[in-house]
């Protein structure tokens, strides 16, 4: 199946390519955050944005509400795992939870499992690295200590031996990093 994020209703669909037969994943279309821990069917959304998947968890950025979840996919339960909710920039070094994003719209997983986050308001790609319990700006934003600027990056891929790709929307390029 195909896995989709319908942020404008609030929801997680999943498409059977075979059917045509589309399916609530999660998100009740109340733009709200989930509770950590409810099932994930039950539990309303907040404008998710883009997706990541592997074999235990379906990860999510919500961009309208500055964070990012899972769905563990044995148990589907929601869990949070970083951003306060609230718009900001703050929480590098720090622990994930405690971490402010301004609305990330892209990510993905890299090859030691940590979560690559685009937060796109804040000019910045993010990694959260959670057997660290650490979050921290990798490029862009306005530290005085990064010096790469970006602008509204909106995309993220990322390949083993190879490295990530984001797409930068206002200065319309594609940046290579590793």
């Amino acid at each position: 199946g195909l896995l989709v994020a319908d942020t404008v209703n609030h929801r997680i669909r999943r498409i059977d390519l075979n059917t045509g037969t589309v399916q609530t994943i999660s998100g009740t279309g109340e733009k709200k955050l989930p509770v950590d821990g409810n099932p994930a069917r039950n539990s309303p959304l907040s404008g998710p944005r883009s997706l990541a998947v592997d074999d235990q968890s379906i990860w999510i950025a919500m961009r309208e509400g500055n964070s990012i979840w899972r769905i563990d996919r044995k148990t589907s339960t929601i869990h949070h795992i970083a951003g306060t909710g609230k718009k900001g920039y703050t929480g590098d070094g720090g622990p994930p939870k405690a971490a402010t994003f301004r609305g990330p719209k892209g990510l993905v997983l890299d090859h030691q499992g940590r979560i690559l986050v685009v937060d796109t308001e804040n000019h910045a790609l993010r990694r959260i690295d959670l057997s660290q319990n650490l979050v921290e700006t990798v490029l862009g934003g306005n530290k005085s200590k990064v010096t790469f600027p970006m602008k509204r990056p909106h995309g993220i891929a990322f390949k083993k031996n190879f490295g990530y790709l984001i797409a930068d929307s206002e200065f319309h390029r594609v940046i290579l990093g590793n």
